[in-house]
């Protein structure tokens, strides 16, 4: 199977890509073939046009907290929410989030979605470091206008699968609460020993793969790995992982 994990950003350029990490999963072994850089939305939309089959995981929201949805008065379809956020223009949208959170008291800024919450993720609400309101309005509306599956806002029979991915997630149950995004040592540590035990595991990279996720200090081509583990994983579980119950399952789409 072709697996994907991608790392994105609000604002792609050669100096700051999206990082796509390309490989080959066989049910137990992980190969990593490429570690590609995409600049531009257009080398976005190309990787997300590309025929299947292949799965990915993709390191930003695809969906808003729906008591946020439901306070603006957005359209709850996953499709139609993302066509009116894209439709107000980025200075309109940030506008609005920002002009909610103003309303609502300290401490419940930010409203999280049920994903947010399991995943111990920033709410996708919001707009700082790290920018991930932007990430959602810059990527969620490219991926409602493509035919790909997406899981699990747009369950379709298409071949080529994306899902959300959390590669913090994943590094924390590899090596707790240490840090591995920046120009320390310690952070340095960090990406070598999570790269240990995804080696020690079942992720096959070459000496030269390894070290671009090492020296590289934000931590983006070694979150491209960590996505596409994740969607290697997931690819093994009934219904990808995702809450059976419907209740649930809508939580976990827009929020609850």
């Amino acid at each position: 199977m072709r697996v994907f994990g991608l790392d994105f950003t609000s604002n792609p350029t050669q100096d700051n890509p999206h990082r796509l990490a390309e490989a080959e999963w066989d049910g137990e072994r992980l190969r990593v073939e490429r570690l590609r850089r995409l600049p531009t939305w257009e080398a976005f939309d190309a990787f997300l046009n590309s025929p299947g089959p292949w799965i990915a995981a993709l390191d930003f929201p695809f969906g808003l907290p729906r008591p946020l949805i439901e306070r603006l008065g957005w359209p709850l379809d996953w499709e139609a929410c993302t066509a009116h956020a894209a439709a107000m223009g980025k200075g309109a949208f940030e506008s609005a989030l920002r002009a909610d959170m103003a309303a609502r008291p300290y401490g419940e800024k930010e409203t999280k979605r049920a994903a947010d919450r399991a995943a111990g993720a920033f709410s996708a609400m919001k707009l700082g470091r790290p920018p991930v309101a932007k990430m959602w309005f810059q990527g969620a509306h490219r991926l409602a206008e493509t035919s790909v599956c997406v899981l699990p806002c747009r369950p379709t029979d298409a071949t080529a699968i994306c899902l959300e991915g959390f590669p913090g997630l994943l590094a924390r149950s590899l090596i707790g609460r240490r840090p591995y995004k920046g120009e320390s040592d310690v952070a340095r540590s960090g990406r070598e020993a999570i790269l240990d035990s995804l080696e020690a595991g079942a992720v096959a990279l070459t000496p030269e793969q390894r070290a671009e996720c090492a020296i590289q200090p934000g931590g983006d081509v070694l979150d491209s790995v960590l996505c596409a583990w994740q969607a290697a994983q997931a690819s093994l579980k009934g219904g990808f992982g995702l809450p059976a119950e419907a209740d649930a399952l809508e939580g976990w789409i827009v929020g609850s």
